[in-house]
């Protein structure tokens, strides 16, 4: 699969290819270029609006509405369809998706994620999405989120780390956990401990589950230091 990255200019193109069965668009897109986002609050829906409005805190704020400017611009340039006309609903466990009546308009996938300072948004035409972003953060008890979030093989190995990889090992598995679980729709309805996260060489595949997820890869996305981020998407087997 090709990662294309999408820069900040071509939010303002008047149209945007979709991404061929074998790309998938990435943007990680920093607030500190919120500015140039600001002329485009007016594309937001009501329920948006409100929602952004009842966020205590500003970064927090700003996070959530430039990934909703950003994935409504994206997505109307990809369809040539009004940004602020697009409807989305959620699935049963929370995955947002496109409302379409159009059978023209070809199908996008998407799904965005946001930590720290950036904001992380893929799309595809080929195959479902997830996307994790995380900033790392030392005042966490590593040890007690990998006994009750991974898998107990992980778990062991995590023990057998020098304390130098151990923070780098809980932000690449629980990255590549969420953009995974995200991208199935199921989030953490589906247990995170009842999967093994294998590192094979390029991607992460799921294994030791009840189910065959062998048709799932998941990819180390590059970002800036202090940050993960994971994209997971699926092929055919």
């Amino acid at each position: 699969m090709i990662l294309n990255y999408l820069s900040p200019e071509q939010l303002f193109e008047h149209a945007l290819s979709v991404p061929d069965r074998e790309t998938i668009d990435l943007c990680i897109f920093s607030v500190d270029n919120f500015s140039l986002l600001k002329d485009h609050m007016t594309i937001l829906s009501p329920k948006e609006q409100k929602k952004a409005s009842s966020l205590r805190q500003e970064q927090d704020r700003i996070r959530f509405v430039t990934s909703r400017i950003l994935l409504r611009s994206f997505l109307g340039r990809y369809l040539n369809y009004p940004a602020d006309k697009l409807l989305f609903e959620t699935g049963e466990h929370g995955k947002p998706y496109l409302c379409l009546n159009n059978p023209n308009l070809p199908q996008v996938h998407f799904n965005l994620s946001h930590s720290g300072k950036f904001v992380a948004l893929a799309f595809s035409t080929s195959s479902p999405v997830g996307i994790d972003i995380e900033k790392t953060r030392t005042n966490i008890h590593a040890e007690t989120l990998i006994r009750r979030f991974f898998h107990p093989d992980e778990y062991s190995e995590f023990l057998k780390l020098r304390e130098d990889e151990k923070q780098a090992f809980l932000f690449r598995r629980w990255t590549v956990r969420e953009a995974f679980l995200k991208g199935l729709g199921k989030g953490f309805s589906m247990s995170p401990d009842s999967f093994y996260v294998q590192e094979q060489p390029y991607m992460f595949c799921i294994t030791k589950s009840q189910k065959d997820y062998s048709s799932w890869h998941i990819l180390a996305v590059p970002v800036p230091k202090d940050y993960y981020c994971s994209l997971a998407y699926q092929v055919p087997v």
